[in-house]
């Protein structure tokens, strides 16, 4: 199964031309060119006639080998994609039978193309006329994967290329699975931008091939090496830059990098053994992030990522192996969701490269705000793009009834854009438009210096906090929150709400499992007296007793603290160095070293160390005001059933939509797990709820089974 590469346009055939410069990816792939000049097609370096198709304006799609085809293919549309548009959609028959015989072959060759990748310059006139029409013809003749590869116009282009290039995104939004941004900004200060559009193209095809390649010819078999290093295939790719959720999905807008080093120096090129260097793989991660394909763009505002590591053989057996789990685990951090694929490939060169396929929401690219801002200048467009994530760009300004639109058709998507392993919670949708808040008589105003110091407290809080635990802590709090609106608008709303406060948002945490996260916030809620952040004099002093008690243990016991606190100690530090590195730590408290303490022998200096601790926490008890003592809420009786029956009810579950349950509640269910482990894991958790169950059952079509677990669930609500 070979793939196709379709170039649309002078910009799109100039990136599958630089792509096939790799005489492997003929190997792999099928490239086709589409233009409506023929001057165009002939400057393409490696691809000849045969892979040439022509837009006639009066003969519709002429195959490259036809007699008299520079004679037929005359011209351009000038910028105009309307124009081309209105062409190509009486030609669209043309068009689809063209696609079909080479994607599909002819005879012998007959095959199919398991993903499509098209190539088109968004601001021209061929390229973005034609793209929407070729790729609604690929769904409909294969319905496979469509990738669009879309070259975003810089500024300086002006305003109807601008216009084009928001068109054609819209346009194609129906019918491609991701889009891969390239983006012309990033090239715009030079003098002469048009001359570095082929050094530009060569970039691009150059990280689309070493992932590519990386995942068919150069794929590497995990057992042959002691490493057993992780691999990628092209399902990965479509995962990492496509949002699901479900049988439904919506495009990714993903961008590129690529980054590499020399592994061995020239003098060793011609030995050909030894000489190898430690590849820096942090340094590429790094170096990457910031060679982005995409302008103003946010290494942590992004959902998922790919990455593909290129090496020689050598740095995956034992002598110089690379640590591939921790290349993991720093990419994982670096996505918001913490979905990450990463595999690595062979390479005969002396380089160790790796490329970036990381992926965004529409709505935190500056680049196509700018875009949307800037065609707008010319003329109306269409919101279509933003809107079906949840919310069109100017979203203060459009109208109560607007927002509701949106908000009931992504609640329709099932909130499928936040990712599975935050918790999917359903939100009441009202049609009216959030209410200002009231200001009650008779009740003092707060310092507004003492209101800002708690907002800020409150803001740094939440951004540890994830995203379904906001949602409680707004429910909580009485504060509509939009479905799908983006974790760090949440914060921004809920931490400028009066309603938020320690004890809510401690009460709120009180009910989750304690997570290190959860377990840090609390501790900083703990240490607010009434909404105010105590003066710094008194942590200071606090902090100085503490000091003088740690200098009286030794190197041991305050190591065993700082593993008790989780702070980072040196290997080898001397015990003065270890005392203040705890001691300047907010993580430590008097309880914290008491249970330390409680555990070793206890000799004098220990005991005295232990009188002093505990005098200093009945001091700061003595401060604080008295607390009701809080009652623990009664479990129902519904609770307790629910709890005995919960097993049994899961039991009569179809698999899918235990499957489907699990991701909604935060666990990572395998679709290959068997059953029972799925029940096991649901058991476990305490956020599978009737309420929550009926919801995903809801959605499915209701069966003799379905139907009788849905009204055993109803005994429980």
């Amino acid at each position: 199964m070979a793939h196709a590469f379709i170039g649309a346009g002078q910009c799109g055939c100039g990136i599958v031309d630089a792509m096939f410069s790799h005489k492997n990816m003929f190997k792999i792939a099928t490239p086709i060119v589409i233009n409506s000049a023929t001057q165009d097609l002939m400057n393409l370096e490696n691809l000849n006639k045969k892979y040439w198709i022509g837009v006639s304006k009066t003969h519709g799609f002429v195959d490259g080998v036809t007699e008299g085809f520079d004679e037929l293919v005359v011209g351009g549309f000038g910028k105009d994609p309307v124009k081309g548009s209105e062409i190509i959609k009486s030609h669209y028959s043309n068009l689809k039978k063209t696609l079909k015989e080479r994607i599909e072959g002819m005879g012998k060759d007959r095959r199919s193309a398991p993903v499509v990748f098209l190539a088109v310059g968004l601001g021209g006139g061929t390229g973005s006329g034609t793209s929407p029409f070729v790729a609604r013809a690929i769904k409909e003749l294969f319905d496979i994967p469509v990738i669009a590869i879309g070259v975003l116009p810089a500024v300086k282009e002006g305003d109807i290329t601008a216009w084009n290039a928001w068109r054609c995104l819209n346009e194609l939004f129906d019918y491609v699975d991701a889009y891969i941004l390239v983006d012309n900004e990033r090239i715009s200060h030079l003098e002469s931008m048009e001359s570095m559009f082929k050094q530009y193209n060569m970039y691009v095809a150059q990280s689309l091939i070493d992932i590519l390649l990386g995942t068919i010819l150069e794929k590497i078999r995990p057992s042959d090496y002691a490493l057993n290093p992780p691999v990628i295939d092209i399902q990965d790719i479509i995962t990492a830059i496509t949002f699901k959720s479900g049988l439904k999905s919506k495009p990714g807008f993903a961008t590129l990098s690529r980054v590499s080093d020399r592994i061995r120096p020239f003098s060793r090129y011609l030995i050909p053994f030894g000489g190898y260097q430690k590849v820096n793989v942090d340094s590429l991660i790094e170096r990457s992030f910031k060679r982005m394909t995409l302008k103003d763009v946010k290494p942590d505002d992004c959902m998922k990522s790919l990455a593909m590591l290129r090496v020689p053989s050598y740095y995956l057996k034992r002598k110089g192996r690379i640590n591939t789990n921790a290349v993991f685990q720093l990419l994982k951090e670096r996505t918001e969701s913490h979905e990450t694929h990463f595999g690595i490939a062979i390479t005969k060169k002396n380089l160790a490269s790796i490329t970036l396929l990381v992926t965004y929401m529409p709505s935190v690219l500056k680049r196509l705000k700018e875009l949307e801002e800037l065609a707008t200048e010319h003329e109306k467009v269409s919101t279509k793009l933003f809107d079906a994530y949840g919310g069109g760009l100017k979203a203060e300004e459009s109208t109560g009834a607007k927002k509701t639109e949106i908000e009931i058709k992504m609640h329709e998507y099932e909130e499928e854009f936040i990712p599975k392993k935050e918790k999917e919670k359903k939100h009441e949708e009202t049609k009216k438009p959030r209410e200002k808040e009231v200001k009650k008589p008779g009740k003092a105003e707060k310092p507004k210096k003492e209101i800002k110091e708690k907002s800020k407290v409150d803001k740094e809080l939440l951004n540890e906090l994830e995203v379904w635990v906001l949602s409680e802590i707004a429910e909580e709090a009485k504060i509509k929150l939009a479905t799908g609106m983006l974790k760090g608008e949440a914060v921004e709303i809920i931490s400028g709400s009066k309603k938020v406060t320690p004890s809510l948002v401690l009460k709120v945490l009180d009910a989750q499992e304690e997570t290190a996260k959860i377990k840090k916030a609390r501790d900083v809620l703990l240490n607010i007296d009434k909404g105010r952040v105590k003066p710094e004099k008194e942590i200071k002093e606090k902090l100085k007793i503490n000091k003088k008690l740690l200098n009286e243990l030794t190197l041991p016991i305050l190591t065993e603290i700082a593993k008790k606190a989780k702070i980072e100690i040196k290997s080898g530090a001397k015990k003065g160095d270890v005392s203040s590195t705890i001691h300047k730590s907010e993580k430590l408290t008097p309880s914290l070293v008491l249970k330390v303490l409680e555990k070793q022998k206890e000799t004098q200096k220990i005991k005295r160390v232990k009188d002093e601790l505990l005098k200093s926490e009945e001091k700061e008890e003595k401060k604080k005001p008295a607390k009701k003592e809080k009652t623990k809420p009664e479990i129902s009786k519904k609770e307790i059933e629910w709890k005995k029956n919960k097993s049994s009810i899961l039991g009569q579950t179809a698999t899918p939509a235990l499957i489907d349950i699990a991701y909604a509640s935060g666990i990572d269910a395998k679709r290959t797990w068997p059953k029972y482990k799925i029940v096991n894991e649901l058991e476990k958790s305490e956020k599978i709820t009737p309420s929550l169950i009926l919801d995903i059952l809801a959605g499915r079509t209701e069966t003799p089974r379905i139907k009788r677990v849905k009204e055993e669930l109803m005994k429980y609500v």
